[in-house]
């Protein structure tokens, strides 16, 4: 994953997972 290379893993996951998460846990925090 790219957010194992990128130093703002928190904010990519944040902005691309987010809906991933938001969808999988009710918590897309971590």
């Amino acid at each position: 994953r790219f957010r194992d290379i990128l130093p703002i893993d928190g904010i990519w996951i944040d902005m691309n997972e987010a809906s991933n998460f938001i969808t999988s846990a009710p918590c897309p925090g971590k």
